[in-house]
């Protein structure tokens, strides 16, 4: 096979901050564009305090922010008020979420849902490669997804794969992708209930829209 390292981007592999983000980072900036540049620990300055993506991906001025999310340090409810809140801000244009087991268990069918959504990322090579990288049942998702037209934030595949013991099995798993120019996404909502709040903490402004919920 094709040796894809060559002339590829690189993250700074000093700037990764965990063992999931310098796999992910390392696999995937193999078969990015030529054009791209990636940034490590992504610093965003939103209404509700700083924060950082795990690394961002930018190609001719679009950015893609990326989250490997480790189970111990990751809270959905939360992510997805801090995703609004960066995405509110103009600090990137999209944000993708994999959970830290999909990444070390289907680590080239999470690149490959990137590919399916935003292929302008990658070389023109890839597409010649992924057969031979990711599973058949994953490329079979997209292609009824396509046929019938399914959208939302939130994706679960299911895997069919042979294990070391030749034994097929089924597995499955979660990515989410957020779009700045989703104005239906329920991030937007969030971010509009945080804006007459700005100078709080995400905590505090999460803690009010629960009270409100409650009364």
């Amino acid at each position: 096979m094709e040796n894809f390292d060559r002339g590829q981007p690189r993250a700074d592999r000093n700037k990764l901050e965990s063992p999931l983000e310098e796999l992910f980072a390392q696999n995937i900036e193999k078969y990015l564009s030529p054009n791209a540049e990636i940034y490590p620990q992504f610093p965003v300055k939103t209404l509700l305090g700083n924060f950082r993506l795990d690394f961002v991906v930018e190609v001719m001025g679009k950015k893609v922010g990326f989250e490997c999310d480790g189970k111990e340090f990751h809270d959905d409810y939360r992510d997805e008020w801090r995703d609004g809140m960066i995405l509110e801000a103009g600090g990137v244009d999209i944000i993708y979420r994999f959970r830290g087991k999909d990444i070390f268990s289907f680590l080239e069918d999470c690149i490959y849902v990137v590919f399916e959504n935003d292929p302008w990322l990658f070389s023109d090579r890839y597409p010649h490669f992924f057969e031979k990288l990711v599973h058949r049942s994953t490329i079979e998702h997209f292609s009824v997804k396509k046929e019938y037209g399914s959208q939302g934030e939130d994706d679960i595949i299911n895997v069919v794969f042979v294990d070391d013991n030749g034994k097929t099995n089924a597995g499955m798993f979660l990515h989410t992708i957020r779009r700045s120019n989703d104005f239906d996404g329920h991030w937007r909502s969030l971010a509009r209930f945080a804006s007459p709040h700005g100078g709080k903490t995400l905590d505090e402004v999460i803690n009010i829209y629960k009270e409100q919920k409650r009364c």
